[in-house]
């Protein structure tokens, strides 16, 4: 895989993620005032990340320097307003595992770490509220054993070395 070193820099108005500076900086962002308007911010993305521009839809993707996928931002640059939005390395899952059949599990879009269970897809309305325990069960048991897991700077380091 060749290593790409670009350094994608854009203006973002400050109120529009606040919620999320804090995590972008531990991963490598930066975000300095912007020299003309301190009410926005320049946004520099982590040097070894990939970014993947759709400029139709006004989306940067970003990408590890392992190519995982590590979150999104929408920017719109005719106001500067963001929003961005980080991947967790695991997350609670629903998919299909044969036709009528969906199976709610923690893990990764990869690999099943405990599975929550079992219902049937054609009659989800009926079962929404069984359908939520399954939801509820995965993250009690994703809080006990994974307790950062919703936390997109845990655990991707954690999980690089052990593949080395």
């Amino acid at each position: 895989m060749l290593k790409q070193k670009q350094k994608n820099i854009i203006k973002v108005y400050k109120n529009s993620i606040l919620g999320v500076v804090d995590n972008c900086e531990k991963l490598g962002f930066v975000f300095a005032d912007a020299p003309d308007n301190k009410d926005y911010y320049i946004v520099s993305f982590p040097e070894e990340w990939k970014t993947r521009y759709n400029k139709s839809l006004q989306i940067y993707s970003f990408y590890d320097e392992k190519d995982d996928y590590r979150g999104c931002m929408v920017h719109y640059s005719h106001n500067g307003y963001a929003e961005i939005s980080l991947a967790t390395y695991y997350d609670i899952h629903d998919c299909f595992i044969s036709r009528k059949n969906c199976e709610v599990y923690f893990g990764t879009s990869k690999k099943k770490i405990y599975s929550a269970g079992i219902y049937k897809k054609e009659v989800y309305d009926e079962n929404r509220k069984s359908v939520e325990k399954l939801y509820t069960k995965a993250i009690q048991w994703a809080d006990e054993n994974y307790p950062d897991w919703q936390d997109p700077t845990a655990y991707w380091d954690e999980v690089k070395k052990k593949q080395k």
